[in-house]
């Protein structure tokens, strides 16, 4: 027998073992950095949502609770009142982004068609943080609302 090619042979073996080890632990590692990532990313995702969500919530709020208070105001009133409310409702919440903003700066318009309003705030955004991580959403906020102030739907 030759003894050099085995122990060549064996040699061979054990680095093929070795490399077999550390793949599996590379895998492990980048798995267990990938879930993290992936969680990471979710949170962001949900808080973006939640922000969203947020912003078209507090402005049917608003503009409901504004054409109650004033009925029978004028457009330009009406708008004013807006501002008035949202001053009142802004909570400063860190990632709510700028729809308190628009309505302080009266960046919006209001349009009344019979007995129809539609609300349209241009270009509000939110974001999320999380960790190492940010993501701002852009989006247009555009309702209609009945002469109640009821929501109806979304433009």
């Amino acid at each position: 027998m030759n003894k050099k090619a085995d122990a060549s042979f064996l040699l061979c073996i054990l680095v093929a073992i070795a490399f077999c080890i550390a793949t599996f632990m590379a895998f492990i590692t980048s798995n267990a950095q990938l879930k993290e990532a992936s969680q990471d990313l979710e949170q962001l995702s949900i808080g973006i949502q939640f922000f969203q969500t947020y912003a078209v919530e507090e402005s049917k709020i608003i503009f409901k609770e504004s054409l109650i208070n004033c009925p029978s105001c004028s457009l330009e009133s009406l708008k004013r009142k807006i501002t008035e409310v949202s001053t009142e409702k802004d909570q400063h919440l860190e990632n709510s982004g700028n729809l308190f903003g628009k309505f302080r700066n009266s960046e919006f318009e209001i349009e009344k068609k019979e007995n129809l309003f539609t609300l349209k705030i241009p270009s509000v955004f939110v974001k999320s943080e999380s960790k190492n991580s940010e993501i701002t959403k852009n989006f247009d906020v555009c309702l209609y609302f009945d002469s109640q102030g009821e929501f109806i739907s979304e433009c």
